[in-house]
């Protein structure tokens, strides 16, 4: 058995997001990776706008959210709650606006 490249896993790992996107036009899965290739993030359709912005500003996802009032920072708090990670719960928060 050999082991995928990183490239490939990462991008399969992209691929498995990008099928959450109820968008039926454009499926796009996003993973951020660091430079000691663990991951830092993953999402689906704008996200991968988010990430660019990201990349290129050098801002945190977190402050982009907030700065593009896709959630508040509650909602996002809440999302992100150490609780909310280890143990999953349904949340039911919407978007404030789609970019």
């Amino acid at each position: 058995m050999t082991i995928k490249p990183w490239t490939d896993y990462f991008l399969d790992m992209a691929k498995t997001c990008a099928t959450r996107s109820n968008c039926l036009r454009a499926h796009v899965g996003a993973v951020i990776v660091g430079e000691d290739k663990k991951i830092k993030a993953t999402g689906y359709k704008y996200s991968t706008r988010i990430a660019k912005e990201a990349m290129a500003t050098g801002k945190s996802i977190y402050d982009l959210v907030l700065d593009h009032d896709i959630l508040t920072k509650e909602d996002l708090d809440t999302i992100l709650s150490p609780e909310n990670m280890i143990k999953p719960v349904k949340l039911d928060i919407k978007p404030l606006k789609q970019l």
